[in-house]
């Protein structure tokens, strides 16, 4: 239950929630949680009404990762606002210039993610479990998805679409999409633009 409930406390705050604890029996279920809660208030990642400070969601992630939590019970903590939202803040901690939930027409990007004149077009998936096929139908959606919206990244020349998920993929790149998994996005990030050749890469264009 302790690390349920605490999974539930820093879900509610990942969806930009305030943690507001009135009723006895929730006190009492969060009891237990005080000395960690404290420790994550002690360490700048929690402010104290328990709302997550902003550029802190991936040293929360490190945190409850190394408390051995299985990656189905994170995926269900965390609504897809969530994983955006923590996606988001990763890259934009890195440099990035970043937008979420970009649309034209019927086509929606996540997240779109630029430098200089590079960007990550991201399909954030947090699945608990995915097959080859699915992934691939996902890498093959987000890569006309990006063609289609190309327009919508201004002063950018080239554009990677990506997915990041939670899971650990069955291929690391699939259709020329590097599928993410989001304990790397870091560092992945980090490393772009460097060596592209691997990659199915997107000129950006008018709308198509």
């Amino acid at each position: 239950m302790t690390d349920k409930t605490l999974l539930s406390l820093l879900a509610a705050s990942m969806d930009g929630g305030r943690v507001i604890i009135t009723d006895s029996l929730a006190r009492a279920m969060i009891k237990p949680l005080t000395p960690l809660l404290d420790e994550l208030i002690d360490i700048g990642i929690l402010d104290q009404d328990l709302s997550i400070r902003r550029g802190r969601f991936n040293d929360l992630l490190t945190f409850i990762v190394n408390r051995g939590l299985a990656t189905d019970e994170l995926a269900k903590a965390l609504s897809w606002r969530g994983f955006e939202a923590l996606v988001d803040d990763i890259l934009s901690n890195n440099g990035f210039i970043t937008s979420r939930n970009v649309r034209i027409r019927r086509n929606e990007i996540d997240v779109i993610a630029t430098a200089d004149r590079f960007a990550l077009s991201i399909d954030c998936k947090h699945w608990s479990r995915a097959s080859f096929t699915a992934l691939r139908n996902a890498a093959v959606n987000q890569i006309e998805r990006t063609k289609k919206m190309s327009s919508a990244f201004t002063g950018v020349s080239v554009i990677l679409p990506s997915i990041v998920t939670l899971i650990v993929p069955p291929q690391r790149i699939i259709e020329g999409v590097p599928v993410v998994v989001i304990n790397e996005l870091s560092e992945f990030s980090l490393s772009l633009p460097g060596d592209l050749e691997l990659f199915n890469l997107i000129r950006s264009g008018p709308v198509a």
